[in-house]
């Protein structure tokens, strides 16, 4: 299944960069059944609003719900006006229309279009955990439609959930994300709930008051699914199934978008997100020596199709890598299978061996090293950081434990740069076990010392190296 998410937030930019993610099931049977119906972001399918509001209707059936909770969404006309009322007397769209700025062509593409049109159908979304199955309400608002925050963001961006029927904190309905510690049963091979209704079958008219929703956008001739929070896998395949169904009952194609699907170890990604100056590509896990290296000989074959190279010349010639890095990322197959969770003498080895082997963190890094680089060693920030390893590493017990926390609490001061921050750190533990959300407790420690190489069997043997080194220390 492909998902256009939202990327990076740079300080600076109007709006978040794009990101591209491929999700499927690792049990093998298919998250998305039907390709052709999976559209094309940039091809025009005729898509108009009429088929956004008969797509939202099919879509209730699917999930179960009366159509009467679905509400359409339309411009702030308010704002619109009065934005329209600041254009000078002399504007003409047809003679400066190649140099107006971007709030301007904005305007002018929403009066042409009609405000009175609505620019899409949202429908509130929640998850009953009693009965395990969507539910949904009825919002209200004060001007009687659900008017967008203006902007030319995708619609699920812009609610005006500020606005909404307020409820005190402890009624409201909570996103939690799954722990990936727990044990999960198998994902069903078909999602149940999804059958077509029955001649005199009600839906589930009960309404408990939701903030999330699903949103339904024709842009550009195509038709976007904002998809809203999910907790876990089963709501995904519930979700996604239920898109799938209305799209063939309409033989229309869709784009899914919106928030991320939910973090779950019985499902598999990989991302596609531009960084400043390269593109990050976030490949999933291998679990063997053979894929590790299909997967990287493979990703360099693809890159240089798509014209895009692992290395650069510096403006006086010197060959350098592309200046993104090539982060190595080393877990378990589950967070609780990380053997740096289970055996915290496993990262003090390797903190211990790289420490008297300067080398390796300067061998393979890129042009910049030191404190301030984007993978400083521990001994190049704060002089006494060395002393107070040496005492967090005499807490570390040997062999096993049952604390999988103990290794975050331990080093999470200690592997920083100067500034203090733990992303910018040549042993980064970010996703270790973070206490700040369940997306941080992964079990997974990141080597940021290595910079890009030209050549994939460079990186395998980088690789190589690293797997070596661990096997030699839980030994």
């Amino acid at each position: 299944m492909r998902h256009y998410g939202q990327g990076k937030w740079y300080p600076g930019e109007p709006l978040p960069r794009w990101q591209y993610g491929c999700h499927w099931r690792k049990d093998g049977y298919p998250l998305w059944h039907d390709p052709s119906l999976l559209a094309d972001p940039n091809r025009d399918y005729g898509v108009d609003v009429s088929v956004a509001r008969e797509f939202t209707r099919a879509l209730c059936t699917a999930l179960q719900l009366p159509s009467r909770f679905a509400l359409p969404a339309y411009e702030d006309v308010v704002y619109y006006l009065w934005q329209e009322g600041n254009l000078p007397v002399e504007f003409d769209p047809l003679k400066k229309g190649l140099k107006m700025d971007g709030e301007r062509k904005r305007l002018l593409s929403e009066l042409q279009r009609g405000l009175d049109e609505p620019v899409g159908y949202v429908l509130p979304l929640g998850w009953d955990w009693a009965a395990a199955r969507w539910h949904s309400c009825s919002w209200s608002f004060r001007r009687g439609h659900l008017h967008l925050t203006p902007g030319d963001s995708p619609i699920g961006m812009r609610l005006p959930l500020s606005v909404l029927h307020w409820q005190p904190p402890e009624d409201r309905e909570m996103v939690q994300p799954l722990s990936l510690f727990e044990p999960m049963p198998a994902l069903p091979e078909v999602p149940p709930g999804l059958k077509p209704l029955e001649a005199g079958e009600l839906v589930n008219d009960r309404e408990h008051f939701v903030q999330t929703a699903l949103c339904i956008q024709p842009r550009n001739g195509c038709l976007y699914i904002f998809l809203p929070p999910l907790s876990n896998g089963d709501q995904l395949i519930n979700l996604v199934s239920a898109i799938e169904t209305a799209a063939s009952q309409l033989d229309v194609a869709v784009v899914l978008e919106g928030y991320d699907p939910p973090r779950d170890n019985r499902f598999e990604r990989f991302m596609v997100t531009p960084d400043p100056g390269v593109i990050e590509v976030n490949v999933h896990p291998a679990h063997s020596w053979p894929m590790l290296r299909d997967n990287t000989v493979e990703l360099y074959e693809l890159a240089h199709r798509s014209r895009l190279g692992t290395e650069k010349f510096m403006v006086d010639g010197r060959h350098t890598g592309t200046g993104g890095g090539n982060h190595v990322t080393m877990g378990g197959a589950t967070p609780s299978d990380s053997p740096l969770l289970r055996r915290p003498d496993v990262l003090r080895s390797l903190l211990t061996f790289w420490q008297h082997h300067p080398g390796l963190s300067y061998l393979f890094s890129g042009m910049f090293v030191g404190p301030t680089s984007q993978a400083p060693r521990v001994d190049e920030g704060r002089h006494e950081t060395l002393y107070e390893l040496e005492i967090a590493f005499a807490q570390m017990p040997k062999g096993e434990t049952w604390m999988p926390w103990l290794t975050d609490r331990l080093l999470r001061n200690l592997l920083v740069d100067i500034s203090g921050n733990t992303h910018r750190s040549e042993f980064c533990i970010d996703k270790l076990y973070s206490p700040d959300s369940s997306t941080g407790r992964l079990g997974i420690l990141e080597f940021r010392g290595f910079e890009m190489p030209p050549h994939a069997h460079m990186s395998l043997v980088q690789t190589l190296l690293l797997r070596t080194l661990v096997a030699l220390f839980w030994q």
